[in-house]
């Protein structure tokens, strides 16, 4: 499309004029604003107007860039699906059994150079810590407990029947493996129906060779699993409103939607809010269906209050820490004192000192500097003076909150961000074993093949994908939030507005890492796992894709 054209075309529908000019505004916010804070930790760099005269600037380019993914993102896909190449690959992405199975078998086989290079998988600290826990019997609600005993039970029972540690986290390794390449699989044989059989051989060639999916396919932490099961979820959604009729007359559909919530939810606390979250876009826009839709709500979050209530209760779980939820708050707090502390009240900064002993400390991209020596106590006794100093201290210093909130997640809004990041002192993608030497076993790394070990090393600790010209952008949570933008604004556009159901649960998940100690690769990995489905999402209408099928 030509620029006049796409210029005529935004000036005469007021409905994309709106949604194109909301997503520049965004897009041009992000980039104008992010790249102040990561380079002068400043909303505003240099000065008010310059920035502001920076994003005026930018903001039409943003628009006709969001104009046309709007209102071309369609007959991209048609094109495609008519093209001649199409007609090669679909002969093999027909979504059937077949497929699902071989896709799954190849995946897999995949990662295994990967797992040997990097034998017996990678050990990271969190699961050091759940290990540990599983081992003495004591287990903290801190991580998801359905993740802490399915990681101490596969490696305490290959320690057991193989007599090593090595030889536990490679049980846990491939079981990991394998549940993820057969969800990638299933991901793959489903959205056949909707993408162009191009796009579904590159997303599967992403799955097997893109380094982040080798290294956490057998990496410990609690997230992958999660990844999983959230696009699951997503996809699931995302078929209920594109067929709303069919979904809410199978019971045993609605059913087996409830149970992938479940294991949504018991794979990483935060599946839970996100459900919340969603259930007020799923009660209005499927109203048709609310008596379902509310007992499918209400279903889910009476088993999760059993799970996390009387079970909980009877295999002892101890309750986690709430420094985790306050990370925000104790960095603008931090933020406040350690950067403007002449003009915080004395008595205030007396208090932030009681409950952020080492608010000095603080470090703008990562929490763990104040959040350890947190006073947990002195919190559990008066969570009201806590709050009160937190508003107070925010109503006398807003844009000393705000630059801390926006700093601490800039990864997740902000494209451009580099990684490894010199800001913080923890790795964007983990790839090297815990080394601390606590009460948790000693993991040994056998590398089988030593220069793809470093080959993944420098891709993900090091970030060597920046050298290569656009890999940045399948790293990028920010890119991830523009994603998400239009394809918010183009469900809009469309007048696709069950379509925000699916895209609520995405939006609910990017809210929770906001709330984020810090960013790192893992937190935005369910987003990236979904990138197939957030593509089919963003399709014209039901009727319209099948059509398009037809013709092909």
């Amino acid at each position: 499309m030509k620029p006049n054209s796409i210029i005529h075309k935004v000036l005469s529908d007021k409905r994309l004029i709106y949604c194109s000019l909301i997503a520049g505004l965004i897009f041009s916010g992000t980039l104008v604003i992010g790249s102040h804070m990561s380079r002068y930790e400043s909303i505003v760099g240099k000065g008010v107007l310059p920035t502001a005269f920076q994003i005026i600037v930018l903001t039409p380019i943003m628009i006709c860039f969001a104009a046309i993914i709007i209102t071309r993102y369609d007959t991209a896909i048609r094109v495609l699906k008519n093209c001649s190449l199409e007609s090669i690959f679909r002969k093999y992405m027909k979504g059937t059994s077949k497929f699902f199975l071989i896709v799954w078998t190849i995946t897999f086989l995949a990662w295994l150079p990967g797992l040997l290079a990097t034998f017996p998988g990678i050990y990271d600290i969190d699961g050091a810590f759940q290990i540990m826990w599983f081992e003495k019997g004591i287990i903290n609600a801190h991580h998801p407990i359905l993740h802490t005993y399915l990681l101490g039970g596969l490696v305490r029972a290959g320690k057991y029947l193989f007599g090593s540690y090595e030889a536990g986290i490679l049980c846990y390794s491939i079981f990991q493996m394998f549940c993820m390449s057969g969800i990638f699989a299933y991901i793959s044989k489903e959205t056949c129906k909707w993408l162009p059989g191009i796009i579904q051989f590159w997303g599967i060639l992403s799955y097997m060779i893109l380094p982040y999916h080798v290294v956490l396919s057998f990496t410990t932490t609690k997230d992958v699993l999660f990844a999983g099961m959230f696009a699951i979820w997503v996809l699931k959604t995302f078929e209920c409103v594109a067929d709303k009729e069919r979904f809410f007359t199978d019971a045993k559909g609605q059913l087996r939607y409830v149970a992938i919530i479940f294991l949504m939810c018991a794979l990483r606390n935060t599946g839970y809010y996100i459900l919340l979250f969603m259930m007020p876009f799923f009660l209005v826009l499927c109203r048709k269906y609310w008596k379902n839709v509310l007992c499918i709500g209400l279903a889910s979050v009476c088993l999760w209050n059993l799970y996390t209530g009387p079970i909980y209760d009877s295999l002892g779980i101890q309750k986690g820490s709430e420094a985790e939820v306050l990370s925000v708050p104790m960095q603008q707090l931090s933020r406040a004192a350690a950067y403007n502390g002449d003009t915080v009240d004395i008595k205030d900064k007396e208090l932030i000192e009681k409950y952020i002993p080492d608010y000095a400390r603080y470090t703008p991209r990562v929490s763990d500097s104040v959040k350890d020596t947190f006073n947990g106590s002195a919190y559990e006794d008066n969570k009201i003076e806590f709050v009160k100093l937190w508003l107070r201290v925010g109503i006398a210093h807003p844009v000393i909150y705000l630059e801390a909130f926006l700093s601490n997640s800039i990864g997740f809004w902000y494209p451009n961000m580099k990684y490894p990041d010199e800001g913080t002192f923890l790795s964007y993608i983990v790839y090297d074993n815990t080394e601390y030497k606590g009460e948790w076993p000693d993991i040994r790394r056998t590398s089988y093949f030593p220069t793809l070990s470093k080959f993944y090393e420098k891709f993900t600790q090091q970030g060597m994908y920046h050298q290569i010209p656009g890999a940045f952008v399948w790293y990028s949570g920010g890119i991830m939030f523009w994603m998400l933008i239009l394809g918010v604004c183009m469900c809009i556009y469309k007048r696709r507005y069950e379509m925000l159901v699916p895209f609520s649960i995405l939006v609910g998940l990017w809210g929770t890492l906001m709330l984020s100690p810090v960013v790192v690769f893992r937190y935005v990995y369910p987003l990236i796992v979904c990138v197939p489905v957030i593509l089919s999402i963003c399709i014209g209408d039901k009727n319209e894709v099948y059509s398009i099928n037809k013709k092909v």
